[in-house]
């Protein structure tokens, strides 16, 4: 190489670096300048101010304002204030079928539910809570079905999470009084279910769509969980349709969704069907159970069995009690057999659950059983 090339490179280098120092330490300095006219921020102190509810670790905050799938669900929601009456809501015109007196009442408790002010120092805020919350569930359970519509346009354009869902939970509470109350949670359903931003919210509309029990909701829950565009939400719907008083009527539903690709559709099927503790379903549920590879979806089937309550399934149960690998089967297997032996006093029952005590290797699973022996020895509940 060039002797000056060899002196030239590197005290190119040091030149460069020697500028960037500069150019940095220019606008550090800058940045730190007093602007004309301001004074320095170093001769007067600030005044102490409040911390903001935005500050407030979550624990304090209480109940999250957004959806909880939010950057932060406990901001305070975005809000542009508009003119008239009803500005919470920015209404140019009331909705047909619109309560003026009620829509005002709520719009009046849903802002004494906001949850942070300007100023508002957080302990004012709790306070304010404290009362507007209780206040606000107090008027909602006092609505009948004539104030449907009225709900149901609000949903529409209520920007708050948090009251949003109190006003769905209020509508499915209406449902046995109203067929109109299916409507409106399907229709705030349907706007909604595609986004995935949107999954917590929706599942506590599905939630309050098991409230409803009425004909057009038992419709409505069946159609969903056949439809294959709703299977993200499916198990939340077979939750549903298993608190309807028809849910008897879907039990082709739960039999067919006990084989469902989702375990917890499964799980939550064969749930169902022990609300529905039908004896002739006990074949359904064995093939189901010997089928099954989640154990907490097994648990399930065997407690299902277990509240049918017939000694005719004693010796199934007998073979999970004494012969499973998972302790936690057994453990259900077990409950089962007691739940048998509860109801009708076989003896027989008795005597595997004395069995299994003998056989059982896991600690923790033999001090419940022997507890149930003792129970049922006793002859307590």
């Amino acid at each position: 190489m060039n002797p000056r090339l060899k002196v030239l490179i590197p005290l190119a280098t040091s030149l460069v670096f020697l500028a960037s120092l500069v150019i940095l330490l220019y606008w550090e300095i800058n940045l730190e300048a007093v602007p004309q006219g301001r004074e320095n921020s170093t001769t007067r102190e600030k005044p102490e101010r409040h911390p903001t509810v935005a500050a407030l670790s979550k624990p304090e905050r209480g109940l999250p304002l957004r959806s909880p799938s939010a950057e932060d669900p406990y901001a305070p929601p975005e809000r542009q204030r508009h003119d008239g009456r009803f500005h919470r809501w920015n209404l140019g015109e009331l909705p047909p079928g619109w309560d003026p007196e009620v829509a005002w009442k709520l719009h009046e408790l849903f802002e004494d539910l906001s949850y942070g002010r300007d100023g508002e120092h957080p302990a004012d805020v709790r306070r304010r809570l404290e009362r507007a919350y209780p206040a606000l569930l107090g008027y909602l359970a006092s609505l009948g079905p004539k104030a449907l519509p009225t709900l149901g346009k609000i949903l529409d354009v209520e920007p708050d999470f948090v009251a949003r869902r109190v006003t769905f939970q209020t509508v499915g509470k209406l449902g046995p009084q109203s067929e109109a109350a299916t409507s409106i949670l399907e229709n705030f359903y349907q706007s909604r279910y595609e986004e995935p931003q949107n999954r917590s919210e929706v599942g506590r509309v599905i939630e309050a769509m098991g409230h409803l029990k009425n004909r057009s909701s038992f419709e409505t829950l069946t159609g969903l969980i056949r439809n294959d565009e709703h299977r993200p939400y499916r198990d939340k719907f077979v939750v549903a349709l298993g608190d309807h008083p028809r849910r008897e009527d879907a039990l082709d539903i739960f039999v067919d969704k006990m084989h469902d690709q989702s375990f917890q559709t499964r799980n939550k099927s064969a749930q169902a069907m022990g609300k529905i503790r039908r004896p002739d379903t006990l074949t359904d549920l064995y093939y189901a159970y010997d089928t099954e590879r989640v154990v907490y979806a097994k648990q399930t089937i065997l407690g299902s069995i277990g509240k049918i309550g017939e000694p005719v399934a004693l010796p199934f149960l007998e073979e999970q009690a004494l012969g499973s690998q998972e302790s936690d089967v057994r453990l259900s297997a077990a409950g089962a057999i007691r739940r048998i032996v509860q109801k009708t006093g076989d003896s027989y029952g008795l005597e595997v659950l004395h069995e299994c005590l003998q056989a059982e290797s896991d600690a923790g699973v033999h001090a419940e059983i022997e507890r149930w022996v003792e129970e049922l020895q006793l002859g307590e509940p």
